[in-house]
């Protein structure tokens, strides 16, 4: 409902979602390097990472953690109740 008021008074603006996201499918090392940059620069305000045909699962795991955390070192209040 706030969206169609925002509508209707004329407060929105018009995003191209392309510009402002980024899809990783079928991941292979190279593109997961990207992804990495993505993350870590952060170009991109949203991004969607799935894993494809990893050759090594566990290694990409951890680096795509590392780029996660060095944008979002503190853990929000989900993640800590979960502890």
């Amino acid at each position: 409902m706030f969206r169609y008021y925002q509508l209707a008074v004329g407060r929105f603006m018009s995003i191209n979602p392309w510009k402002t996201s980024a899809t990783y499918s079928y991941m292979n090392d190279d593109i997961l390097m990207e992804a990495i940059d993505v993350i870590s620069n952060q170009k991109k305000s949203l991004i969607c990472v799935n894993d494809g045909d990893l050759s090594n699962f566990e290694y990409s795991k951890s680096i795509l953690c590392e780029a996660f955390n060095k944008i979002l070192p503190d853990k929000c209040s989900f993640e800590l109740s979960k502890l």
